[in-house]
């Protein structure tokens, strides 16, 4: 089981306990005391949990994982992304944290630049990026990068090909594509990129780069964006708007 967030499980965590200390004590200053120290001690104990699970000491294929490279570097020609792409995963080792990169060149002095991307990919458990030297560096837990490197194969002509088989898939790869795209640099306002990553969803999967399955398709407009509601419904809003085959 993947740990919650640390803000919304140490929310849920204080709520919890608010309502205890109220119920048996009556005061309500005791009772935001309480809150506010298990939300505190609760942050680290989650941040360290979800740590421990994200980035979990698992072996990745090398051949899985390089057939995940391949295919995000033909997605990246798709959504615009110039100059290189890089591939990293986090993982866990008993010496500590190691990144495994594929493609692109070494981060090597920028490697200090990881550590707010590490708490970024913890906190949020989505891949992250970040724009170094005209090559966008994709980052993933490592759980994460082996879960979609399961996923990948390829076709009879050799074409990379990623299977989505339930909702958790679709939503992965969709912001997968929308990192993708907010590593171009371009500073887009989030319905714009939300827009941009459902789109270039949906054009994969009719170009066969990615495989729904059946049982799925008719769920994906309730997974598709995998936003907030306000930034949903702008975006479905405008796709309503379209034909199926406009640009």
């Amino acid at each position: 089981m993947e740990p919650p967030r640390p803000d919304v499980g140490s929310a849920v965590a204080a709520a919890a306990v608010t309502a205890l200390v109220y119920f048996f004590s009556g005061s309500v200053s005791a009772s935001i005391a309480a809150a506010i120290m298990v939300f505190m001690i609760a942050i680290p104990v989650l941040l360290a949990w979800r740590t421990y699970r994200l980035l979990a000491n698992i072996e990745i294929e090398a051949k899985r994982i390089e057939v995940l490279y391949e295919w995000m570097l033909v997605v990246g020609k798709r959504v615009g992304v110039n100059g290189g792409i890089a591939l990293l995963y986090l993982i866990r080792r008993p010496t500590g944290i190691q990144a495994v990169q594929i493609g692109g060149a070494p981060l090597r002095a920028e490697a200090a630049a990881l550590v707010p991307l590490l708490y970024k990919l913890v906190w949020f458990g989505d891949p992250v990026a970040a724009r170094r030297d005209n090559t966008s560096y994709i980052l993933f837990p490592s759980l994460l990068a082996h879960r979609l490197s399961m996923r990948v194969s390829r076709t009879t002509n050799g074409k990379p090909v990623l299977e989505v088989r339930d909702e958790g898939d679709a939503r992965i790869v969709y912001k997968l594509i929308r990192v993708m795209i907010e590593s171009k640099g371009q500073r887009l306002p989030r319905t714009l990129t939300a827009y941009a990553a459902t789109k270039a969803f949906l054009r994969l999967f009719m170009d066969g780069l990615l495989r729904v399955k059946a049982s799925l398709l008719e769920e994906l407009d309730k997974v598709l964006p995998a936003e907030p509601p306000w930034v949903r419904w702008r975006v479905k809003k405008q796709l309503a708007a379209e034909t199926p085959l406009s640009a």
